[in-house]
């Protein structure tokens, strides 16, 4: 019985790492990088000598350096897009929010450059 129960246990063991796996590579797949790196984090914390890690591992920093750059390219389309609608003040909070966040970015760089006209017109139009 004892061995039996180890066995289930071993298999579902086996059963989470794929899963989480899985997960991680379908996430790869459709470039989603926050969720493929949310995935391959876990698997690696939660089986940290399995083979499954151990390949993980070696990814997760590009995993990372992925999702940081979506992470930017998607404040900097909400800045835009803010932008367009003359919601100066809120473009004006997620821009320092990228530079404050990601200050090395090329995103940041050009931010920087952008703050004082974002300023003027955050400031003109509270002035109306």
């Amino acid at each position: 019985l004892a061995m039996r129960v180890r066995k289930q246990y071993q298999m579902s063991l086996a059963e989470q790492r794929e899963r989480l796996q899985a997960l991680a590579q379908d996430a790869v797949n459709r470039r989603d990088w926050a969720a493929a790196l949310q995935h391959a984090t876990t698997l690696v914390q939660q089986f940290p000598n399995s083979p499954e890690a151990e390949a993980l591992r070696l990814q997760l920093p590009q995993l990372q350096e992925n999702s940081e750059i979506q992470t930017r390219k998607r404040m900097e389309s909400q800045i835009h897009d803010l932008v367009r609608q003359r919601r100066f003040d809120a473009a004006l909070r997620i821009a320092n929010d990228v530079i404050d966040r990601y200050p090395h970015s090329p995103q940041a760089e050009a931010l920087r450059g952008q703050l004082p006209k974002l300023r003027e017109a955050a400031a003109a139009l509270s002035n109306y």
